[in-house]
């Protein structure tokens, strides 16, 4: 059996094999859940957009409405953290790590490397003006910051994250491979209740966030069947965690706590809630893929096929928009004009960033993949 992968395959992967059993088969509900995770992406983005850079000052209940909007969808990167080690889990992990690194290099780091070249050059004032004085040396070093910082743009932080474990994913798979090693493999998976997520700044910490959920990707992909079986048997004990976060994440936003000890309490509990909403939604696709309708499959389909591109053209994009509908908000910023403001920005958004992953692809062909990644 002859497994192809496109190009795409990366940090938000799309999984471009149509086999029709065996380790390389297509995984259909992986796809629903890949779209429906840009879908969250898109959305924590937009509201953000719209409360932090469309209103000019916050009043009524602009605060209420952005702990609801986190609540919902905050750290939906986690899912595709765990959509990554899946994947890394279920295909690549028998293959050579050489190889493996090629092909993430063409399909995540080459299109992340475009990306940051071309809004470097739009929007950093010291590349414009090392550009301009044809200082080399200086454009080189802030390129360079960006690449490794994703500083470029307040959403592509997670492209190095996911390149640094897709560098360390031997080690990761070391750890949860054989009886001995179970432990270490759990203690990884558990790590960022107290490793917390550091915003959008690249950290140690934020990896190690990170790795965890790459790590819970990893071991359910390693044996897909057969752990998605066990995970199902648990889908009651699964929906209990998720539910009990939820309920902490809503205290700790009613009595505005957050800090202990160094470790964001906010973070854990959003750890907790979108690892066990993951499974949750890896096992419902799983069951309820073949039932949907032809049309929905096939719209989450295309979501998920130009989900990389989304993610690399939505910030920039989501700014403007929001900027746009936050002039129609009304003075007093009542919590229906900030949903109903949030959800104009999450569809508009959503809708130019396919429609301009689409034209490239029109545009420049296959090459678009290079570009943006889809």
């Amino acid at each position: 059996m002859t497994l192809v992968l496109a190009p795409r395959d990366g940090a938000v992967e799309a999984l471009a094999v149509r086999p029709s059993s065996g380790a390389g088969a297509h995984l259909g509900y992986v796809d629903l859940f890949r779209g429906f995770s840009i879908v969250q992406v898109v959305l924590i983005h937009a509201g953000n957009a719209l409360l932090l850079r469309g209103l000019p000052a916050w009043h009524g209940d602009a605060a209420a409405v952005q702990a609801l909007l986190h609540v919902v969808a905050h750290d939906a990167t986690v899912y595709f953290a765990i959509i990554s080690g899946l994947l890394y889990g279920h295909i690549f992990a028998p293959r050579p790590h050489r190889r493996f690194l090629a092909q993430r290099l063409s399909a995540v780091a080459l299109p992340y490397a475009a990306v940051t070249l071309v809004l470097t050059l739009a929007t950093n004032a010291t590349a414009q003006a090392a550009l301009a004085a044809h200082d080399a040396p200086l454009l080189a070093r802030t390129l360079a910051t960006n690449l490794v910082t994703g500083a470029t743009w307040n959403t592509l932080w997670y492209i190095p994250v996911i390149l640094a474990l897709y560098l360390v994913s031997p080690a990761l798979l070391a750890a949860l491979r054989g009886p001995r090693l179970r432990w270490p493999g759990a203690v990884l998976m558990l790590a960022p209740l107290l490793a917390s997520r550091t915003g959008t700044e690249v950290t140690p910490a934020m990896i190690v966030y990170f790795a965890g959920a790459y790590a819970i990707g990893i071991a359910v992909g390693l044996d897909l069947e057969v752990r998605l079986a066990w995970l199902r048997q648990r889908a009651a004990w699964l929906g209990l965690v998720a539910a009990a976060a939820t309920i902490g994440l809503v205290l700790l936003y009613v009595l505005e706590r957050d800090a202990w000890h160094g470790v964001s309490l906010r973070e854990s509990a959003f750890y907790l809630q979108r690892a066990t909403i993951a499974l949750l939604l890896l096992l419902w696709a799983r069951a309820r893929e073949a039932a949907l309708p032809s049309g929905a499959r096939a719209a989450s389909g295309f979501v998920a096929g130009a989900a990389f591109g989304i993610y690399f053209v939505h910030g920039p994009i989501l700014r403007p928009v929001a900027r746009l509908v936050g002039a129609w908000v009304p003075d007093d910023q009542p919590w229906w004009a900030l949903l109903a403001a949030i959800g104009a920005t999450f569809a508009a958004g959503l809708l130019l960033s396919l429609g301009l992953v689409q034209l490239l692809r029109t545009l420049v062909g296959t090459r678009s993949r290079l570009l943006i990644g889809a």
